[in-house]
């Protein structure tokens, strides 16, 4: 893991470091900023190489993926991108439902300030947002977000 929030690279420079780190027969992505999000993909070296503004469409393409940590590009695997990924919520609610009825549904749930972060991993959020509309939980906002972790 790393410290901070993964960021999007910037395109000039970044993308030229991105491909020179892919090895022969992975799938490398590049979560490139401004680009928007729909995935271009081709072949270098003998590689898949793909390139999007969507980091969430990556990580279900990718072995790895190229972001940056602070100003420095790195190469993550998309297992661990993926374990930093969550689905912040803000209920429609002037309460918070009952505590245990929220962590019986997601375990690693965290609340602060009102908003909830649950981890999603490679869950679709509609299918998360589905269960909460199923047991009438009203969400006001969400948005995916990708927590800091320590490397």
């Amino acid at each position: 893991m790393f410290a901070g929030s993964p960021l999007p690279l910037h395109p000039p420079t970044s993308l030229a470091w991105a491909l020179g780190q892919v090895l022969p027969g992975e799938r490398l992505g590049a979560w490139v900023r401004g680009i928007g999000p729909r995935v271009r993909r081709g072949r270098v070296v003998g590689a898949a190489f793909a390139l999007s503004g969507d980091l969430g469409a990556l990580l279900r393409r990718c072995d790895r993926i190229a972001v940056r940590r602070g100003a420095e590009p790195v190469v993550l695997p998309a297992e661990e991108l993926i374990g930093l990924r969550v689905l912040e919520i803000v209920l429609g609610l002037p309460y918070l439902p009952e505590a245990e009825r929220l962590h019986t549904l997601y375990p690693g749930l965290r609340c602060q300030g009102g908003v909830l972060a649950l981890p999603v991993g490679a869950d679709p959020p509609e299918e998360v947002l589905g269960r909460l509309a199923q047991r009438r939980i009203p969400v006001a906002a969400s948005r995916i977000r990708y927590l800091a972790a320590e490397r």
